[in-house]
């Protein structure tokens, strides 16, 4: 694999050809399923030639097979460790989401001038029932690398449109609520569909919504992020800039 960012997404394509010949096939009549263990060495932690990497990757193979067979293992084992702790919170993120662990907090913005409050942004928390409070800087990477943060994304849509449509029914003054979204949201999701739905379900005008992007849509996807930007600006909502610090 000559084409990988960290070791760790060796592990997930492993995990991919695994899935991939877990498939029961046919022969003669009968089903048949195949498991696979498979060995994984990195360069050049692990060697910096291809006999020393395909050497330590049978070693590591061996490994997995002692470890119950159909699965995989890295030579070195604090790589493999790093592997499987990301894969695990990847798993817990995922069942956080369908369990209902995440929330959505609220950091007021205030004119420094007056002392007014001018707005307020969403931010989203994860709460684990064990770790307790995930930091975002720890799991929204992972998140947009691994697309929960298109049902993410969604949900705190859905909650910052319904509360500051709560609080304008409850005699509040007005002001727009910002909600920072990923390029990836625009990507390789369906975002203006999501805003659309989240204004809908809550009644909120759209003119106290602000959508905050980061520079990278428009960088990485340049017809993707124009085009966005004018459906929004036709559905009256505000759109701003978000810094990395203002996404956590």
């Amino acid at each position: 694999l000559g084409r990988i960012g960290r070791a760790e997404d060796a592990a997930r394509v492993a995990q991919r050809i695994a899935e991939s010949i877990a498939l029961p096939y046919a022969v003669g009549g009968t089903e048949v399923a195949v498991t696979t263990t498979i060995g994984i060495s990195v360069y050049p932690a692990d060697g910096e030639d291809v006999e020393t990497l395909l050497k330590h990757a049978d070693v590591a193979m061996y490994h997995a097979k002692e470890s119950g067979r159909n699965g995989y293992q890295f030579y070195s084992r604090g790589i493999h460790e790093k592997a499987l702790a990301r894969f695990s919170m990847e798993r817990e993120l995922r069942e956080g989401i369908e369990r209902g662990e995440l929330s959505v907090v609220y950091q007021p913005k205030v004119t420094l001038a007056t002392g007014e409050l001018c707005g307020a942004e969403a931010l989203v928390r994860w709460c684990h029932p064990e770790r307790g409070e995930v930091s975002p800087a720890e799991f929204i990477p992972l998140a947009e690398e691994t697309g929960l943060i298109l049902p993410i994304g969604q949900f705190v849509l859905r909650e910052a449109c319904a509360q500051r449509q709560r609080w304008s029914d409850a005699g509040m003054e007005p002001f727009p609520i910002a909600v920072n979204c990923s390029s990836v949201q625009f990507t390789r999701g369906d975002v203006i569909g999501d805003i659309d739905a989240a204004i809908a379900e809550s009644g909120l005008d759209p003119c106290w919504l602000e959508v905050e992007l980061t520079e990278s849509l428009l960088l990485n996807d340049i017809d993707v992020g124009i085009a966005s930007l004018q459906r929004m600006k036709q559905l009256g909502i505000q759109v701003g800039r978000a810094s990395c610090r203002e996404r956590v």
